[in-house]
């Protein structure tokens, strides 16, 4: 045990060995493989938000107009179906 620092202590096995050997990181070694992490996902990142799909180029489709004589038939044939509705309850 390393006084005056916090030390991490993992054991871990070599199969092709059978020899288990016993791996000792202190804080700055653990900090430093962070940031090393953190760039390489800041890196992953930026390549996955910049790249362009076939979604991305995908037509919008145009919004359908109706006429005036088509809305007011919709428009009627709504009327009845409530007015049905009220009679029936």
């Amino acid at each position: 045990m390393i006084i005056g620092k916090v030390t991490l202590r993992s054991l871990s096995t070599f199969s092709r060995t059978g020899y288990i050997t016993l791996l000792v990181m202190t804080t700055d070694h653990i900090i430093a493989e962070i940031d090393a992490e953190i760039a390489r996902l800041k890196q992953v990142r930026t390549l996955l938000s910049t790249s362009t799909t076939e979604d991305d180029h995908k037509p919008v489709r145009k919004a359908r107009k109706l006429s005036a004589a088509a809305r007011k038939k919709i428009a009627a044939a709504q009327k009845a179906r409530w007015a049905k509705q009220r009679v029936s309850s």
